[in-house]
């Protein structure tokens, strides 16, 4: 069988939080996805981990956020776009892309 994420990749669930994959196992013919609580904001882990099914977990692409970072012409600054949809330039939040429209945020995908 194929594993659907692969370790210290960063997966968000399905029902809430962030995780950093640390592996497969099996429990009671079982298999399951262990994973390590991930802060997206500060970038750490959190003490313990936990074991979901993959159908608990969605990749990040998936719940429509892409952590990247680029030049943004406008602002004539680097700002960086985080998982949580804020759009950063020079620490500061200049935008959110979480509350704006669907056009928007390809326009703003389409430039990194």
């Amino acid at each position: 069988m194929e594993n659907k994420f692969s370790v210290n990749q960063i997966v968000k669930g399905k029902v809430c939080g962030f995780f950093v994959v640390l592996g497969y196992r099996v429990l009671n013919d079982r298999r399951f996805v262990q994973v390590k609580p991930y802060n997206p904001k500060t970038g750490e882990t959190s003490r313990g981990e936990i074991a979901f099914e993959e159908s608990a977990l969605e990749t990040i692409e998936e719940s429509g956020f892409y952590p990247r970072a680029g030049y943004n012409s406008f602002y004539g600054e680097v700002v960086t776009v985080k998982q949580n949809g804020e759009v950063t330039a020079c620490g500061f939040v200049i935008d959110n892309l979480a509350r704006s429209n669907e056009i928007k945020v390809k326009n703003v995908m389409a430039g990194f």
